[in-house]
């Protein structure tokens, strides 16, 4: 073998040992480069956010089946219809019903400390006056239990139609509740 090519080589091994041993070194102390790395297998946490569990507005109802709205401050109300103010944002579908504030009486634990299920996927059914709602219209909640395609001053974004049983409701697809 050329005595140039051995040396290149031999200098190209160094190289890779000297960047070896560099990324041992930060591997090792991650926090050098400002950032953690995992060296191994690490369990998250995770829950699939479907339903979640969230407080409701102090002197406020809740009932099961709400269209339900975040107040701003981390808690829910029922989205109620010819409000002041459009809602902060749209929160899904009470699947247990509480007041605000909590109830010692309610046997649900939940109910008595004043939280409710909030449902954030699914295909719910509420009623609207809409004479020819369609299939894949967007529709606003205009009160916690009704729906329309025409946005209000105070509507917000609840989902899409893809049912019309024709008994004056329409099942809306709610996804992840963000619309």
């Amino acid at each position: 073998m050329h005595p140039l090519i051995s040396l290149t080589f031999l200098l190209l091994l160094l190289a890779l040992h000297h960047a070896a041993v560099w990324l041992s070194f930060f591997h090792l102390f991650p926090l050098a480069l400002g950032t953690v790395f995992l060296s191994g297998a690490f369990d998250t946490r995770r829950q699939d956010g479907e339903v979640i569990a969230a407080p409701v507005t102090a002197a406020k109802t809740v009932y099961q089946g709400a269209l339900v709205v975040w107040d701003g401050a981390g808690n829910v109300l029922p989205l109620v219809g010819n409000a002041a103010t459009q809602p902060a944002s749209f929160a899904g579908v009470a699947r247990t019903g509480a007041l605000g504030g909590g109830d010692p009486t309610q046997a649900d634990p939940l109910a008595a400390a004043g939280q409710v299920l909030v449902e954030r996927r699914g295909i719910f059914y509420y009623n609207t006056g809409d004479a020819t709602p369609e299939l894949g219209q967007v529709v606003y909640g205009i009160t916690d239990n009704y729906v329309s395609a025409t946005a209000g001053a105070t509507s917000i974004k609840v989902g899409t139609i893809v049912e019309i049983p024709g008994d004056g409701t329409v099942g809306v697809q709610i996804t992840g509740a963000v619309v």
